[in-house]
């Protein structure tokens, strides 16, 4: 039984499947890609540490209740004591993008995408990042990455077509 549940441990900290990726690509509905969204982000929620796992909940309660120095100070540690697990880069990029903390939430972004490529919410948050620094060749190129990964992705989808539009000369 106690090695049934090891096995079971290892699995959900592994991450979200190939075949979680491929039914989230080829969902016929956005129904179902939203539910094979869901999986996957559950998949990265799940660091297969109790430890983990409780600071990132603490973190973002801290978040909520506006205390973002705790948060950031339990995004650290998560980092530190976790660096290849990708949500704790991603969950502290975007508490440094939303402060504006352009330089850190970039460098993050990138950690996260080193160990997870797939991982369409960072794709989507370095195209708003390199967006907001007014790199538009670059943010367009990060959005459509994340469509690549995720077609129903409407965030990405929308910038997309905004600065499509802008690149081709068509936006006033």
């Amino acid at each position: 039984m106690i090695k049934a549940l090891l096995f079971v441990g290892l699995i959900l900290a592994s991450g979200p499947s190939d075949d979680m990726f491929d039914t989230l690509k080829n969902a016929p509905t956005e129904q179902e890609a939203a539910r094979a969204e869901a999986d996957i982000i559950a998949s990265w929620g799940d660091s297969g540490s109790g430890t983990i796992d409780l600071l990132l909940e603490r973190a973002g309660i801290a978040e909520q209740a506006g205390d973002t120095a705790l948060a950031r100070a339990l995004y650290d540690r998560i980092v530190l004591i976790a660096p290849d697990y990708a949500e704790g880069w991603y969950r502290r990029a975007a508490l440094f993008a939303r402060e504006e903390n352009f330089a850190e939430a970039l460098r993050d972004m990138n950690e996260v995408l080193k160990i997870e490529p797939r991982h369409f919410g960072a794709w989507t948050g370095l195209g708003h990042l390199l967006e907001s620094l007014g790199s538009t060749k670059e943010a367009l190129a990060a959005y459509e990455a994340a469509l690549d990964i995720h077609p129903n992705l409407a965030p990405a989808k929308q910038a997309v077509q905004r600065l499509s539009r802008t690149s081709d000369g068509s936006a006033l």
